[in-house]
């Protein structure tokens, strides 16, 4: 049970919220685990404001979280996206995005998370 615990601990506290530099070639996220070590909550006093039903726009250089099947819960692959493409009716369903490693790769728009944008 304690193993069990510490792993959805261990998941929780991983999970990318939002980019922590505005740097294009970064893809580090602040994490839950952050605020237990470091003193970033001074830092964000300023809330973000709720979308109000709309959906995240997808523009370039955005960080975005890579929805992945069979990826270890723990594991969150990120990347920046580098070019979107729009459809007929100017609605982005595929952008390029380039990972961690450099690898530039292409998906589908709704298997991505946008991270919020601390502006």
């Amino acid at each position: 049970m304690t193993t069990l615990l510490a792993e959805i601990e261990c998941c929780l506290n991983s999970r990318p919220l939002t980019p922590m530099t505005e740097d294009l070639s970064d893809a580090a996220a602040l994490t839950p685990g952050h605020f237990l070590v470091r003193s970033h909550l001074q830092q964000l006093q300023a809330r973000a404001k709720y979308c109000n039903g709309k959906s995240a726009v997808l523009k370039e250089n955005t960080l975005v979280i890579i929805k992945e099947d069979n990826v270890h819960p723990t594991s969150w692959p990120m990347g920046r996206i580098v070019a979107v493409h729009p459809g007929k009716d100017d609605v982005v369903r595929v952008v390029t995005l380039r990972t961690a490693s450099g690898k530039q790769i292409v998906r589908a728009a709704n298997r991505l998370a946008v991270l919020p944008n601390p502006d």
